[in-house]
This record gives C-alpha cells, structure tokens and sequence, in this order.
C-alpha cells in the first residue's frame, strides 16, 4: 500500500520535516542500505589492500605507480557515463505509467448511482401485493448488475495482481465469496482461459439492464443508454490495466538503465579511493650493500603529502543518489506488487463491493426531509465554524424518497436578474415583455394562415 504522509506535512516545520526522514517503511533506506551495505564491503577490502601493502622495493614503488596512473583514468572518466540523462527520463516514463494506471483503478460508483436513479418500479402499480413483488425484483436487478461490476474488476486484478491470485486461484472460489452461482460457473468454464474473461459479467450486466427495459424497470431509452455508457467506461479502465501489466516498459530501456547504474557503481569503488603520494625516483639512486632494505634517497625537497580521508562521504552520497534513484523507478515498475509504494488491491475490492451495494439497496432511503426552524436568510455564511441552522428548505413527497427528490420546477422562483429595478426600468422591462407577447401572438396568426392556406391547396389537388 502507497505509504500515506499527507497529514504529517500538512503544516509546513521543520519538526515534520525530520519526522517525514526518519520514517522507514517506504523510504529510500529501505531500499538502498543491502546495496550501499555491499558496496562499503568491498570498498573497504580494496581501500585495506591498496593502503596497507608496504612500498619496500622499486617494483611495488611502480606497481603503486601503475595503481595511481588506474585510478586517475577512472576517475577521468566516469562523468563520461551520461547517467543522469539516462536515469532522468527513466524516472520520468515510469512515474507517467504508475500515475496513468492509479488514474484507471476502476471503482462501480458512477454505476452504482446510475442504477440507483434508472432502475425503478413502475409507477402505474396500484396493488400492494404487486408493489412488494416488483421492488424485490428492483432490487434483485440493482444487486445482480452491481455484483456482476464488481465480479468484473475482480477478474482483472486477478490477471495483474499476485496477492489477488493468491486469494481467487481457481474459479471456484468466485463460488465461495459469493461473486458467481454454480450456473454462472458452468458458462464461465467455456471461456478460453488464454484471455482475461473480465469481460463477460459485464456483457451479462448489460443482457439484465436491456431485460429490465423490456419489462419496465427503466422509464426511458436513454437511461439504458447512460447505463451501457458507463458499463463501456468501466470496462475501458479494466482493459487499460491489463494493457500496462501485458505491454511493459521496454525490455532494453530497464536493461540498460539498469547495467548503467550498477557499472558506475562498481567503477565508483575505484574512482572514489584514496591514494598514496608516491615520491618521486631520483637520478642518483643508491643502494647500501650493507642492508638488504632498499633505501630510496634524494637532494630534492618534495612537498608535504596530502592527508588520506578514508571515509569516502562524496563517493557515498553519490552511489546513494543514484542507488535511490534507481529503486524509485524499480519499485514503481510494476505498482501491483508487495513493495511498500505498490497499490493494494484487497481494501479496494472490499471498499467497491461495500459501497456499491450499499448504494443499490432499497432500504437505504433518504431521510425525512423537515423544513427548519429558524433558519436565518443570512448570506454571510462562515464554514470555520459548524453551521446550527439549515441553509436550505428541502420539499419532498410522502411516497418512496428515490423515486420522487426534492421539489418540483413549479415551487421555484428564479428572478430574471440579481439586481432590484428602479420604477423606469420595470415600466422598460413590462413593454418590452408586452412586444414579445404580441410578437408571439403574430407568429401563431401567421402559422395559422399558412396551415389554412397548405390545407386549401390540397382539397384543390384532390378535385
């Protein structure tokens, strides 16, 4: 699950800044400490072996010299490697797709609400008996189509999500949780498993709502249509989820990034070392026959040698930055994993099936509306304290809250302007209300006389 912190960022502090870093779960600690961890190893091994070998003979005084001519090569070179372009636009590709596929996360809610408002008994029903009969089958139409949403997104995050596989492994267990009956099951083992069969309860869903159209239970031909829209809209989402789990980032691109990263990684365990100021070998070399050491002497003055830092902090943060940045893009790869910033799935599941079928259910009315008491005409209305007193007066009839809401047009009365007019302007506005009127009442004489005249024109041709 993606790792929440807006509210400890909510006031801008600097205490919540150091709360915010010392977090750990999902943080570029744990992503990074195994490999910098492995990098410290080895850096150290070599940093031990490279400083710790004494210069006692003229050939490791040229090995150490071979040594420092390496390492000033790398470290010469490795800004070569063009990382950041290759990481930047990495980032940003896969920061685009995570975006995108939580923008497509399906949830049954515009469904369920048009369910809710299209899906009714018919009005014309005058026995009780008969009433009660056709809201159980209003409500077994609003259940059937919401389970058989909710059976679709279930089957897509089944294709793109381990730990849903995990629960849903056969197609038995749609069975089980209650989201298909035995029958359903038979159909559904006649579906090709090579493809995502997410498809076939919304084809279902729509064969219940023209069913219900025919029989009655939606008024109107365009509320089928708005339902069918937004079953199409549904499934548009689910089939973009499956278009970013089957077609991935290119395979080349993450190899390359990847091999990119890592490389400067280990050329980094050489740039960043520390080495040895190596004195310089003099013309006049001599050698004491007396001592079997090699003494190394020369009249020159060299310059004081530089102090080795054996902690290499830059080379650090360096390796770490780029580490870290390249784990972001990992860990966002695929967002239906186990990684801390990967959506999680089974909350949704429950919160779409919750929801929706809360919203479908005909028992959850809407309350008594009641017109309140002393309420006040003020427009100066503060939303910094809680409001006693209702702003607005709801009208609604005696019968079934969801089928008839609210007032009428008829109780309105929407003023043609905000302003008040002086006496002129409402003597202005009456005269030209009166030439409209008397212009409509011309165009209706004159559409009169033109029907008399067509009507007329036929009797002749009929003679």
């Amino acid at each position: 699950m993606t790792v929440s912190y807006s509210s400890a960022v909510a006031t801008a502090s600097h205490s919540a800044l150091f709360r915010l870093l010392g977090r750990w779960k999902g943080s570029i600690y744990k992503l990074i400490w195994a490999d910098l961890l492995i990098f410290c190893i080895f850096y150290s091994t070599i940093a031990l072996a490279y400083h710790l070998i004494p210069i006692t003979s003229p050939e490791l005084l040229e090995l150490h010299r071979q040594i420092s001519n390496f390492h000033a090569y790398v470290s010469l070179n490795t800004n070569y490697i063009p990382l950041s372009f290759i990481l930047g636009f990495f980032v940003s590709l896969v920061v685009k797709r995570w975006r995108d596929q939580f923008n497509c996360l399906p949830t049954p809610d515009g469904v369920s609400l048009l369910v809710c408002s299209f899906v009714q008994t018919p009005k014309n029903v005058q026995s009780p008996g008969d009433q009660s009969v056709l809201n159980d089958a209003v409500a077994t139409i609003r259940q059937t189509v919401t389970r058989y949403v909710n059976l679709a997104s279930v089957l897509c995050f089944q294709d793109i999500a381990p730990n849903v596989k995990e629960i849903y492994q056969n197609p038995a267990s749609f069975v089980s949780s209650g989201f298909m009956t035995e029958r359903e099951l038979e159909f559904f083992g006649q579906v090709d498993p090579r493809f995502s069969p997410f498809y076939i309860p919304l084809m279902w869903s729509i064969t219940v709502l023209k069913q219900a159209y025919a029989n009655g239970f939606i008024a109107h031909e365009h509320f089928l249509i708005d339902l069918i829209q937004e079953i199409r809209k549904f499934r548009r989402r689910l089939f973009a989820l499956t278009n970013y789990e089957r077609v991935p980032v290119p395979l080349v691109y993450t190899q390359v990034v990847n091999i990119g990263v890592y490389a400067f990684v280990v050329v980094s365990l050489i740039s960043g070392q520390f080495v040895k100021v190596l004195p310089q070998i003099p013309s006049n070399l001599t050698v004491n026959m007396s001592n079997p050491q090699f003494t190394l002497t020369s009249s020159e003055t060299t310059d004081p040698p530089v102090p080795i830092i054996y902690v290499p902090i830059f080379c650090l943060l360096q390796v770490a930055f780029y580490l870290g940045w390249l784990k972001v893009a990992q860990s966002l790869l695929n967002p239906f994993g186990d990684d801390d910033e990967d959506f999680d799935l089974i909350p949704l599941m429950e919160r779409n099936l919750t929801i929706s079928l809360w919203m479908v259910d005909l028992q959850h009315a809407m309350p008594d509306t009641q017109a309140a008491t002393g309420s006040s005409h003020d427009r100066r209305v503060s939303l910094a304290y809680p409001v006693d007193n209702l702003l607005f007066h709801q009208y609604a009839t005696e019968g079934d809250p969801l089928l008839e809401l609210l007032t009428s047009s008829e109780d309105l009365r929407i003023p043609e302007t905000l302003n008040p007019l002086s006496a002129e302007d409402a003597h202005a506005a009456a005269r030209s209300s009166e030439r409209r009127g008397s212009r409509v009442v011309e165009g209706m004489i004159n559409m009169e006389r033109r029907a008399s005249r067509s009507v007329a024109v036929s009797k002749m041709l009929k003679r």
